[in-house]
């Protein structure tokens, strides 16, 4: 494993949304509040780790809560 580098890959570009999303909270938090001024002294690093992920199904399904919401048959169709 490199230790100096981040790879993010992916098969289309959602996925590479999520990478950088999951990316952002390993790095320190002065990365993005504005109220501190960048300083090319100080030394930007996150944890060595490897993520591995991906959908466990093709498909997606969806969830109706029929607790809250009425919808008729032809609203659930489309």
């Amino acid at each position: 494993m490199v230790s100096d580098r981040v790879t993010i890959a992916a098969a289309q570009p959602a996925g590479l949304f999520y990478g950088v999303q999951t990316f952002r909270p390993l790095l320190p938090p002065f990365i993005e509040f504005g109220g501190v001024r960048p300083d090319p002294a100080r030394r930007v690093s996150a944890p060595a780790v490897r993520i591995v992920d991906w959908p466990r199904f093709a498909w997606h399904g969806a969830m109706l809560d029929v607790a809250r919401h009425f919808f008729t048959t032809d609203e659930v169709k489309r």
